[in-house]
This record gives C-alpha cells, sequence and structure tokens, in this order.
C-alpha cells in the first residue's frame, strides 16, 4: 500500500516535468511555426536545468525519509518514490549525456 503510494507520488513528479517541457515547447511553437525541430531542442535545452535540479532537490530531501529517520510507514513511501526517479531520469539523462551513435 505504501509502495503505491510513492508510485503515484514520481508518476505525478514525471508528468509535471514532462508539462512544463512540452508547454516550452508549445509556447516556441507558438512564436515560430516553421521550425519544428529547432523549436523541440530549444524548448528542451532551457528547461532541462530547472527540471534537472528540481527532481535532484525532490530525491535530496526525500532521502532522510527513505532511510528511516522518520518512521517506517513513510520509508517505503519515499524508498519506492526515490527508485521511480532515479530510474527515469537514468533512463531520460543518460541518453542525452551520451546519445546513440548514427
Amino acid at each position: 500500500m505504501f509502495a503505491l503510494l510513492g508510485s503515484i507520488g514520481f508518476t505525478g513528479a514525471i508528468v509535471n516535468d514532462s508539462l512544463i517541457m512540452v508547454d516550452a515547447i508549445t509556447k516556441l511553437d507558438l512564436k515560430r511555426s516553421h521550425q519544428s525541430l529547432q523549436n523541440i531542442i530549444e524548448g528542451a535545452l532551457t528547461r532541462f536545468r530547472p527540471i534537472f535540479l528540481t527532481t535532484i532537490s525532490t530525491i535530496i530531501g526525500l532521502l532522510p525519509s527513505s532511510n528511516g529517520i522518520i518512521g517506517v510507514p513513510y520509508g517505503y513511501i519515499s524508498a519506492h518514490h526515490l527508485r521511480g526517479l532515479g530510474i527515469t531520469h537514468w533512463y531520460t539523462i543518460r541518453p542525452i549525456r551520451n546519445p546513440c551513435p548514427s
């Protein structure tokens, strides 16, 4: 039950990050409608740092409760939340740092 609450939490955080990214790209598309690829690249570059810093601060904030400092039931929630954030960021940031050869 507590792990399910943690998965709902990290799913919400990831969906929020993607909505922020899509919103930034959409705003650029409204300004310059002819350059879709350039708008995607620019939107991703401008929103990458705030999204990354928000996720890192969330992970750091959840570390004490996942280690059981606050309590056992909350430890399950935050540990699952941390695993989800770590896995999703591993699969999204790693391709940006080390893109596939073309």
